[in-house]
């Protein structure tokens, strides 16, 4: 969630297994991955995400700041740093301005659209294209995971110098309304002094924490919708008096909406929690400041992914490599429900415009 991070996680982190690109779910039981035909267009279902990363962006941004205040917290400024993501919330809006909540939405709402225009083009193209690597290689139950996890990496690596803007934007303590301004031209020096590749610092564990959370996100959803639809139809199978049970593709759009929205929030928390040591320290390596060549030689945030997370579980204990983890949790979990449900019923609601349209020609 988030992107889905959101993002967005940004959940700018959907997977979608119909070879048209549509998140769809199986139509009979106990299938998981077999897709249902669902008549729109690409262009609907990248309206749909939009729309879904625009709301998500906007409701989450505030958790999004405490949490990676959270994280780049170190014991050098434990003693006056934020305790809990309600005291987080509580002080910065006290001592910084309730907008502060908001800080970094602008490279927020920057990076979420090219990031689900890169997301869905690259998944539709690798799902049906005939010169896609994955043609024919890979079966049909796992090839949505496949797809949705290479194309999730090359996203991530196109918007990884926006997400480091947004997050050392929000890392900042700074109260100057220039705030992007004086980001902008630290990044710069950063630039300067190391080059351009300073730019993806912290690309190798965005991956890290996108890829497995796809995974954990996209089975946990499936199972999750999977058993909602099950005890639907056991509850219409104890009571005739609610009539035949109704395939996925006849669910009213409510039904929908309930549906995606529960199995998306539990599957997003779920998934977060677990990817939250890597979204550590991928914040630690984003927000470090250089002070000279030869200090940042021997920083720890310099090391490579595996040494700097042992590096943090030596000096801090197993709470440092999950520092934050019920800010990112809280955020993670309503993105992802939020991004889902929105795309979900986006489309469905695209598709009932689509039959009205070609039945009235």
């Amino acid at each position: 969630m988030a992107s889905m991070h959101t993002q967005g996680q940004r959940h700018d982190r959907l997977l979608t297994p119909a070879g048209n690109g549509a998140l769809d779910m199986p139509s009979e039981p106990n299938v998981i991955g077999k897709p249902v035909e669902v008549d729109t267009s690409v262009t609907q279902k990248m309206l749909s995400a939009t729309t879904g990363s625009l709301l998500t962006s906007l409701l989450v941004t505030p958790l999004d700041v405490v949490r990676v205040r959270l994280q780049a917290q170190t014991k050098e400024t434990q003693r006056r740093t934020i305790n809990s993501t309600l005291d987080g919330l509580r002080k910065i809006a006290r001592n910084e301005g309730i907008f502060t909540l908001w800080r970094g939405l602008s490279p927020t709402l920057m990076m979420a659209v090219p990031a689900n225009v890169i997301y869905f083009a690259g998944y539709d193209w690798l799902r049906t294209s005939r010169k896609s690597p994955m043609k024919d290689r890979i079966s049909d139950a796992y090839a949505p995971l496949a797809a949705g996890s290479l194309a999730r990496v090359i996203a991530a690596i196109a918007v990884s110098p926006i997400e480091m803007l947004r997050t050392r934007m929000q890392a900042s303590r700074s109260q100057e309304k220039g705030i992007m301004r004086a980001t902008l031209l630290g990044m710069r020096d950063v630039v300067s002094a190391e080059g351009y590749t300073s730019l993806w610092r912290g690309l190798s564990l965005t991956l890290w924490r996108d890829v497995p959370f796809s995974a954990f996100y996209w089975w946990g959803y499936e199972f999750g919708r999977e058993r909602l639809h099950q005890a639907r139809e056991r509850q219409h199978a104890s009571d005739p008096a609610l009539g035949r049970p109704r395939s996925r593709s006849e669910l009213s759009h409510s039904t929908v909406l309930a549906d995606s929205f529960l199995a998306g929030a539990a599957s997003g928390g779920i998934a977060a929690f677990f990817t939250t040591p890597f979204d550590v320290g991928k914040t630690r390596q984003q927000t470090v400041l250089h002070d000279g060549a030869a200090r940042a030689k021997d920083m720890p945030e310099n090391r490579a992914m595996p040494r700097f997370l042992w590096h943090i579980y030596c000096t801090e204990g197993m709470s440092g490599l999950f520092k934050g983890w019920a800010a990112r949790c809280l955020k993670v979990a309503p993105a992802c429900a939020i991004m889902i449900s929105s795309y979900e019923v986006g489309k469905k609601l695209a598709g009932s415009v689509n039959e009205r349209r070609d039945a009235a020609e």
